[in-house]
């Protein structure tokens, strides 16, 4: 069959195949590259590992130039070294890499310090790209950064900014806060499945938010005499969250172990956030002893920020589509 007989060769073209090679970073001269051979920019896409770190150099258009290998963290400075050359030479340096945990952290750091512009790849695409890349399924450091460079030169990666401390402090809070919830709800679904074989109507009379929950541990306490003893481990808690509060009337017996632990956690200056849809004043009414309640709300209000949040409920009426 002749050429113009075959149709699949006409449509795809056979891929070439590609030689990987990288050599050690001392090894490396930057004056081998310049400006004209890059394109306008040089692309320094990193393949990140706990160690063994691997880079292409590659051109505006993701070509690839040169693949260097080095060990991190020990060789970084080499790195930084190479990068600071070409922007000396009037060559913009974009380095771009994968999330990579806390391996490329260092670097990562360092990179910024010394005002690179940092992106960020996708680690699916690049993994879904490798058989694309040059017909082979496999993939490997110098290969995963030759697609890191190509994506980057596709425009199909994000520019890194730097969130500065308090932004990476309240993420890496929010994310234990996210653990602590998610172990909080397994915890509250076990123990609907326990009442609901011993107590069945309970949860149709009260929602298991924390706050309930806390005054049925509060009042089971009072039984086996263990009140002394919650309050303690309650009271040594550095953030303690009560969830909605005012939903559940309290005992009298409830109202004053409450009353107790709030005054240790106020002696002791822990951080507590008390959420409700109560105002101050509607407080005397599920708490009950106005003089407790002053009191109380005398050592809350004290070093407590109040905010309200005013505007539409978030649970809209299900349409019927929706039931």
């Amino acid at each position: 069959m002749s050429k113009s007989q075959n149709p699949t060769k006409e449509v795809i073209p056979i891929m070439k195949k590609r030689i990987y090679r990288r050599m050690p970073v001392n090894d490396f001269q930057p004056d081998s590259i310049s400006l004209a051979d890059l394109g306008g920019k040089l692309i320094f896409a990193i393949d990140v590992a706990k160690v063994d770190m691997v880079a292409a150099l590659a051109t505006a258009d993701g070509r690839v130039l040169q693949t260097i290998s080095w060990k991190a963290p020990d060789e970084n400075p080499h790195v930084l070294e190479i990068l600071r050359s070409f922007r000396s030479a009037g060559i913009p340096v974009e380095p771009v890499m994968e999330p990579s945990g806390t391996y490329g952290d260092v670097l990562h750091h360092q990179l910024e310090q010394d005002g690179f512009p940092l992106f960020m790849v996708s680690g699916k695409r690049t993994f879904d790209a490798r058989e694309i890349f040059d017909g082979v399924p496999s993939l490997h450091d110098a290969k995963s950064a030759a697609i890191i460079a190509r994506l980057h030169a596709d425009n199909l990666s994000t520019r890194l900014r730097d969130e500065g401390p308090d932004r990476r402090q309240l993420r890496a809070a929010l994310a234990i806060m996210d653990l602590h919830q998610e172990r909080y709800l397994q915890l509250v679904h076990r123990l609907e499945s326990w009442l609901a074989r011993h107590w069945p109507e309970l949860p149709t009379l009260i929602e298991l938010t924390s706050s309930s929950l806390m005054a049925l541990e509060l009042y089971a306490s009072l039984a086996d005499r263990s009140t002394r003893k919650l309050l303690d481990s309650l009271a040594r808690v550095d953030v303690l969250l009560v969830d909605e509060m005012g939903y559940l009337n309290l005992r009298a017996e409830q109202s004053n172990a409450f009353f107790k632990l709030m005054e240790e956690r106020y002696v002791a200056k822990h951080t507590t956030l008390i959420t409700t849809n109560l105002d101050y004043d509607a407080w005397y009414e599920f708490l009950g002893n106005k003089k407790m309640v002053e009191a109380l709300l005398d050592r809350l209000r004290q070093r407590c920020h109040t905010i309200t949040i005013e505007g539409p409920s978030l649970r809209t009426p299900a349409t019927p589509a929706q039931l």
